[in-house]
């Protein structure tokens, strides 16, 4: 494989958002209208795992809410270098996911599992490793 992507992943919870828009946490999001993620301070998360582990870069995201309670709902996008993912669905598959990353172009092969974090309600990570 090669060393990874060399930048990271960003989402947005807004339908209309430009690539400049993008964050790597949508808590810091500042746009104004109505986002497409619903819940109890719903927020959608990108972190780096590892760098170049074994010559392929792990990046985490993670869809949540604020309390293990929070019912979560709705959509959000993807962006890498500036290529945005159709809507995906707040509890996208796996499957879903590593195809909306493939289908940016830039990305190249990558492989996404996703969990179910165990505390909290209809709150997911997806693992994504570029290969």
């Amino acid at each position: 494989g090669g060393f990874g992507p060399g930048e990271l992943l960003h989402v947005s919870i807004y339908s209309d958002s430009l690539s400049d828009d993008f964050v790597l946490d949508t808590a810091s999001e500042s746009i104004s209208g109505s986002p497409m993620l619903h819940g109890t301070n719903a927020r959608l998360i990108v972190r780096e795992e590892v760098r170049a582990f074994d010559g392929y870069e792990q990046q985490v995201i993670s869809a949540q809410c604020s309390t293990p309670s929070g019912i979560l709902s709705g959509h959000y996008v993807i962006s890498f270098d500036g290529v945005s993912s159709n809507e995906l669905p707040f509890d996208a598959s796996a499957s879903d996911v590593e195809t909306a990353l493939e289908m940016n172009g830039s990305v190249g092969a990558a492989k996404v599992t996703r969990r179910k974090m165990s505390d909290r309600l209809n709150s997911f990570e997806w693992n994504v490793i570029f290969l």
